[in-house]
């Protein structure tokens, strides 16, 4: 017991008040006895429970925001229709002849649903040349014939899905702003526009065709999903 006061006594700052020795020895016995009081045990737990407490809250906030979130606002059916929409670069080719390009593709989108393709002469998308629509058939696939002004040059170009274009059947299944698109695993190239001051959820891929030279002649390649992709 000695021990213990002496080390309480090192830590105190009662070491730099004139007390009497004897009377700062019971001080110090005073201070000890209170630290192992009752009252500071029930203390000490109930911060242990109030941290406790306050993690369980963090839990519920948390499992509640989750649950809330866009995702699970979706009914069974819906999350249904999310699952089986399908774009996938590596399903849309383009395809280069002597002088033309084809673009072709497949997909689970509905049929009806009308894809724009347009050709630009340069890597800025800055001029339009050609623009093509491509409908998507029964079976999902669709393609369409592009021309090759001058086959000797490099063109560049995009394939669009654009929600606010689309019949009212198509629209039920990528929804009226395409947002089943924004939610589903299977979708590449999804971008952001807006119309008439409205946010769309869309498709945009790229692609390149090659100057018809010794080197290119037969091309066959994929959209990519990314223009820094295109070289």
């Amino acid at each position: 017991m000695e021990r213990e006061l002496n080390q309480l006594d090192k830590k105190s700052y009662l070491n730099d008040m004139a007390i009497s020795p004897s009377r700062k020895e019971e001080m110090l016995r005073e201070i000890k006895k209170s630290k192992n009081s009752p009252f500071n045990l029930y203390k000490r737990t109930a911060a242990g429970l109030t941290g406790v407490a306050g993690f369980l809250i963090f839990i519920v906030f948390t499992a509640g925001f989750l649950q809330d979130s866009p995702l699970n606002q979706f009914s069974q059916s819906e999350k249904q229709t999310l699952n089986t929409i399908h774009f996938n670069k590596q399903y849309q080719s383009l395809i280069g002849l002597p002088k033309k390009a084809i673009i072709r593709g497949r997909s689970t989108l509905p049929e009806g649903t009308v894809l724009f393709v347009k050709v630009y002469e340069s890597k800025k998308f800055d001029k339009t040349i050609e623009i093509e629509k491509a409908i998507i058939n029964a079976d999902g696939s669709y393609s369409v014939l592009l021309d090759r002004e001058i086959p000797e040059r490099d063109y560049y170009l995009t394939l669009e899905l654009l929600p606010h274009k689309q019949n009212k059947e198509v629209k039920e299944m990528i929804g009226d702003h395409g947002i089943n698109l924004k939610y589903s695993t299977w979708i590449d190239g999804l971008v952001d526009y807006y119309h008439e001051g409205e946010l769309f959820n869309g498709i945009r891929m790229y692609g390149k065709i090659y100057a018809n030279d010794e080197w290119t002649e037969g091309q066959k390649t994929w959209l990519e999903d990314d223009l820094e992709n295109l070289e």
